[in-house]
C-alpha cells in the first residue's frame, strides 16, 4: 500500500543558487527555510521584521525597506513595561522606547540594503486573519500578547490584498526588474478557530497567490510547500508534537 500522494512540482524557470541574493518574509515556516538555507551558506536575508504571518503586514514591512524610512518613538506602543513596535516581532521590544527604536532601526537599516541587490525574494502566507489596532485602524504585524480589546480581528479579503500587492510589485518592477518572487502557502495549521477556519484562512491565501502569479508571470512562481505537506507528507510522523508544525 502506498501512504503517501505524490505531489509533482512543475519545473521552474525561477532557481536559487549560490549566485542569488535572497530575502526571506513571512511565518515560522519561512524561518525555517530560511535558517536551512543560511545553514547551506547561501546568501539570505531573513524576516528584518521578525516572524509576520499575514500578507498585508509583509507587504508593509517589504514597503518600509524599499523606501527606507527610520521608525520613530510615535510608532511605539508601551505595554507591560516593555515598548513594542506593532509591526515587528517581540525579540525587537525593550525597557526603553531608545533601546527598541536602535534594535529596529539598526534591522530595517542593514534589512534594506540587503534588499536593494536581492534578486531574490521568498514570501511566506500563514494567515489570512488580520488583528487592526482600535487606534488606528492599522493591520498589526504582533500583538505583543496586549488585551483582545484593543484590537478588532477579521480576515483579509482577496481583492484587497492582491491591489496592496499589486502596487508593491509593480514598484519593484519599475525599480528592480530582475527581481523574482517565490511565494508558498505555510503548511503550519492554525488549529486555535478550527480546522474549518484553517482552511478558509488557507483558501484565500491561495487565490491571493494564483491571482499575483497571473498578473505576474515572468516575474514571479508557486512553490507549493503546503500540498507538499498536506498530501505527500501527511503522515503524522512527518510532524513536531503539536500536530501543525512540519517536525525538523
Amino acid at each position: 500500500m502506498n501512504f503517501i500522494t505524490p505531489i509533482q512540482i512543475p519545473p521552474s524557470t525561477i532557481r536559487i543558487g549560490y549566485e542569488h541574493r535572497t530575502m526571506i518574509f513571512g511565518s515560522c515556516f519561512a524561518e525555517a527555510i530560511g535558517q536551512r538555507l543560511s545553514d547551506l551558506l547561501f546568501s539570505v536575508d531573513l524576516n528584518p521584521f521578525g516572524i509576520l504571518y499575514n500578507p498585508d503586514s509583509i507587504a508593509t514591512a517589504i514597503r518600509r525597506l524599499m523606501d527606507g524610512n527610520l521608525f520613530t518613538a510615535d510608532e511605539l506602543t508601551r505595554y507591560d513595561d516593555l515598548y513594542h513596535s506593532l509591526l515587528h516581532h517581540g525579540s525587537f521590544s525593550a525597557p526603553t522606547a531608545e533601546e527598541c527604536l536602535e534594535r529596529i532601526n539598526a534591522r530595517l537599516s542593514a534589512g534594506a540594503e540587503f534588499l536593494a541587490t536581492a534578486d531574490r525574494i521568498i514570501v511566506t502566507f500563514g494567515t489570512s486573519y488580520v488583528y487592526r489596532w482600535k487606534g488606528t485602524g492599522a493591520v498589526v504585524g504582533n500583538c505583543h500578547k496586549m488585551p483582545d480589546g484593543y484590537f478588532h480581528r477579521e480576515r483579509l479579503s482577496v481583492d484587497k490584498v492582491v491591489h496592496r500587492w499589486n502596487l508593491l510589485l509593480d514598484s519593484m518592477v519599475r525599480r528592480r526588474p530582475e527581481v523574482k518572487w517565490i511565494f508558498t502557502v505555510s503548511p503550519v495549521r492554525h488549529l486555535r478557530d478550527g480546522a474549518h477556519e484553517n482552511n478558509l484562512s488557507k483558501s484565500v491565501l491561495h487565490l491571493i497567490i494564483e491571482k499575483l502569479i497571473s498578473l505576474y508571470p515572468t516575474i514571479a512562481n508557486y512553490f507549493p510547500a503546503y500540498e507538499l505537506m498536506m498530501d505527500e507528507l501527511r503522515d503524522y510522523r512527518f510532524y513536531a508534537e503539536d500536530m501543525c508544525h512540519p517536525s525538523p
